[in-house]
């Protein structure tokens, strides 16, 4: 009887080793589908103080719309989902705060309904990276766990040179 009882431990213990999928958290990652919560996160933020510097050149009715301290989402982590690149990070964040935006053709035109050129001719939003501003677009990059994105509303390039870390 014990040999029996044996012979069935260790085929069991064969058989569940064979059923049993052993792999890395990369290998778990890789292998969920798009759009599939990761267990990861990083985070985010908003804001468009700049904007306080050029009240001249805002767009009439806009000044009614911002948050008094510029801040539209303050820091925060959000879990990462398979194939989030930042833009849709950024979109995710922003629909879970109830908060409005547009993109357009993989663009970011508008967030709280302060759109680019809303602030002179060349203001509009743009991102930074772990404390640098990309060399490429929002929808080409996929989100990594703990990265620091910043999402800043510009008037104008010289408000956020010299903010990289």
């Amino acid at each position: 009887m014990k040999k029996v009882i044996s012979l069935i431990l260790i085929f069991s213990v064969c058989v569940f080793s064979f059923a049993c999928v052993i792999e890395t958290p990369q290998q778990h990652y890789d292998s969920l589908p798009e759009g599939e919560p990761t267990g990861r996160f990083a985070e985010i933020s908003v804001n468009c103080s700049s904007v306080f510097s050029h009240l001249t050149d805002l767009k009439a009715g806009i000044k009614d719309i911002l948050p008094p301290d510029g801040v539209i989402l303050a820091k925060k982590k959000y879990e990462i989902r398979k194939g989030d690149t930042l833009l849709k990070f950024l979109a995710d964040a922003l629909k879970n705060e109830k908060l409005l935006y547009a993109v357009n053709s993989g663009y970011l035109v508008s967030i709280n309904n302060l759109g680019e050129k809303d602030c002179g001719s060349t203001s509009g939003w743009i991102f930074f990276l772990n404390g640098k501003m990309p060399s490429f677009g929002a929808s080409s990059y996929l989100v990594k766990e703990n990265d620091v994105i910043e999402w800043l509303y510009s008037c104008d390039i010289k408000d956020v040179q010299g903010l990289e870390s």
